[in-house]
């Protein structure tokens, strides 16, 4: 869990377990997890986010491209 991130760019991944990210800042980011949730409160950069086997759960987002594959399948895009 992370309160805030913040940078120029992030890739974040873990095998087993969840990410919980209060705020994320960057210019661009990739978050994956294989067995657990994503979880992301604000969202204020480009993403690209994949889950294998969770959920994943956007309160709100800022700019940017949204990429979002939940169990390897692509869910969608925001612009």
């Amino acid at each position: 869990m992370a309160d805030k991130l913040q940078g120029q760019d992030f890739a974040l991944s873990t095998v087993s377990g969840n990410i919980h990210i209060n705020s994320l800042y960057a210019a661009k980011s990739t978050l994956q997890c294989n067995h657990g949730d994503i979880d992301i409160n604000n969202c204020h950069c480009a993403t690209v986010i994949y889950t294998t086997e969770g959920d994943i759960k956007l309160s709100e987002i800022e700019i940017g491209l949204y990429r979002i594959a939940q169990n390897g399948i692509p869910q969608k895009s925001v612009q």
